[in-house]
């Protein structure tokens, strides 16, 4: 059941992306919406959508992230992916610590700035690293050792809602989470799939901008070329009465019974 709900929480996203995010208006949104879902059923998901996004975030939960000062660098990635790419890069196939976990997840890259600062993160690195447990403690790790103990109904580094006992269901007495080998191809193809949709849609719609933008230029030329041209008809037409009129009467009867 949790892969059904995590499935069915992935594909709302993505359609919420596609169909609501995408689009800049309502108008536009219902001139593509999906032939899946029924237009009554479609108006409410607008109306749903819409108050969502307007409504603000609860003031608890913004103090609450206000106040972390060890926010982790890692992107879009899973905890569950780093761990098991640590753990295929360690020679003997060795889960990493919380605090290799921590460290890693925690770096900066040179150059880019970041909203929070660094030194916090800094130095609770640096006492993990030189972490010696007091006399008689039994700590498994530094992590532990500096950061506390674990709070209830969840574990620190590991991903969003794994506890103690899903992870001794995944793995027994296990302390890492790693990922089937098929589950983790199955999200990067899902992934890279994802991708090169966004990818395509992002080129159709510039050429589109782009040819709409060449036949509106087109169109400005073409009524520029006819405004030009009936303005050296208009000033040939005046340039002829003039001349006429220079001219004695029987010469201009003469030529415009000639005409």
């Amino acid at each position: 059941m949790k892969t059904v709900r995590d499935a069915w929480r992935v594909h709302k996203c993505r359609f919420k992306k596609k169909h609501f995010y995408r689009h800049k208006d309502d108008k536009s949104r219902w001139r593509n919406r999906s032939n899946l879902v029924p237009d009554d059923d479609f108006l409410k998901l607008l109306a749903t959508w819409k108050k969502k996004s307007e409504k603000r975030r609860c003031s608890r939960n913004r103090d609450r992230r206000l106040a972390q000062k060890n926010m982790h660098t890692a992107g879009p990635k899973s905890f569950a992916v780093i761990r098991e790419e640590l753990t295929n890069e360690n020679p003997d196939k060795e889960p990493p610590s919380l605090a290799k976990m921590f460290e890693h997840t925690r770096e900066r890259k040179t150059g880019k700035k970041y909203k929070e600062s660094y030194d916090d993160t800094e130095r609770k690195i640096t006492e993990m690293k030189t972490y010696v447990p007091d006399d008689g403690e039994c700590q498994p790790d530094p992590f532990l050792g500096v950061m506390g103990k674990e709070y209830d109904g969840r574990r620190r580094l590991f991903g969003r809602g794994v506890s103690n006992k899903k992870l001794k269901e995944v793995n027994g007495t296990q302390t890492s989470y790693v990922v089937p080998g098929e589950i983790l191809e199955s999200l990067k193809t899902s992934l890279r799939e994802d991708l090169r949709k966004d990818m395509d849609y992002e080129m159709s719609r510039r050429n589109k901008e782009q040819e709409e933008e060449y036949l509106k230029r087109k169109a400005e030329l073409e009524t520029m070329e006819k405004d030009i041209e009936n303005e050296r008809e208009l000033m040939r037409e005046q340039i002829l009465t003039k001349f006429l009129e220079r001219l004695p009467p029987e010469v201009v009867k003469e030529y415009l019974s000639g005409s």
